[in-house]
């Protein structure tokens, strides 16, 4: 029984990493929900949406890795804006994600519906 259990528990290590749960901070999300179904004309009034590959907002920034710090992330991503890699922070505070990058301030966003 012993060794069973630790077979299974094998298995679920070394399962690919899209059959673990996904990391919160993926989807769309917005300061105010009615920003979710038409975007304002600023940057707090436009959702981001992140993938696993990218950071979406006004431009399409690619992800090159995600750190995980406990509840926090970190991205190196690198955008068509930038020369240098730009590091975007999430962190989730109950169901809304706070993001922040470069001098800009943090954003607090709720998840959009699908």
């Amino acid at each position: 029984m012993i060794a069973r259990a630790a077979a299974a528990f094998l298995l679920l290590l070394l399962a690919p990493a899209h059959l673990h749960a996904a990391e919160p901070w993926l989807g769309r999300w917005a300061e105010d929900a009615k920003y979710c179904a038409k975007p304002g004309e600023s940057g707090n009034e436009t959702p981001m949406t992140f993938t696993r590959t990218s950071a979406r907002w006004f431009g399409t920034c690619k992800i090159r890795s995600v750190r995980t710090q406990g509840k926090s992330w970190v991205l190196s991503t690198k955008c068509p804006s930038s020369a240098a890699p730009l590091r975007i922070h999430l962190h989730m505070e109950g169901d809304r994600l706070k993001a922040f990058w470069g001098e800009a301030h943090p954003l607090l966003m709720a998840r959009c519906a699908s």
